[in-house]
């Protein structure tokens, strides 16, 4: 009787372990998709604007943050433009990144929202905060959860915050 326990409890892993693996492919080529399209609509210069929202390393809150965690609570709010000196290295970077695999649930410290020149919104990329120690960054690209690169994050925290930002910390008086 225990070794039919066993034998239904090991098959029962492997069934969940393989039906995993292609969820995480799934949500890896998924993501690819999305940002080829983003990347496609940056150089074809259909994005009219990137709206970032940030709170920027070190500083720590309590909860780990969603994308509508963070839209409610970045310290940092910064609009670049199609045409602005910004805009154009930030394009750069995005068109360096890369999806290198799957990713835990991250806890979003940046987001990146981009709208076309209707100003509608035609893609996300939510990452967390950024860890000198480990060469991948988790992420979200409209929502895949995904294992990205560096290059992304390393231009956000080398410029936000930056002169072109509105601190959202300070509030006008009631």
């Amino acid at each position: 009787m225990t070794e039919k326990r066993i034998s239904s409890a090991l098959a029962l892993t492997l069934l969940a372990g393989c039906s995993i693996v292609p969820l995480q492919a799934s949500e890896q080529a998924s993501a690819r998709r999305t940002l080829s399209g983003i990347d496609g609509d940056l150089t074809s210069g259909s994005i009219g604007r990137v709206e970032i929202l940030a709170i920027p390393d070190p500083i720590s809150v309590e909860v780990a943050m969603t994308e509508k965690g963070l839209a409610e609570s970045a310290f940092f709010r910064c609009e670049y433009r199609k045409g602005e000196h910004e805009f154009d290295e930030l394009t750069s970077s995005i068109l360096k990144m890369r999806v290198t695999g799957p990713a835990e649930f991250p806890d979003i410290r940046w987001g990146l929202i981009f709208f076309d020149a209707h100003d509608r919104v035609v893609g996300t990329i939510y990452l967390e905060q950024e860890y000198p120690s480990l060469p991948n960054i988790s992420g979200k690209i409209d929502g895949h959860v995904v294992t990205v690169d560096k290059s992304l994050i390393n231009w956000l925290v080398n410029h936000i915050p930056s002169k072109d930002c509105i601190d959202l910390r300070i509030r006008p008086p009631n």
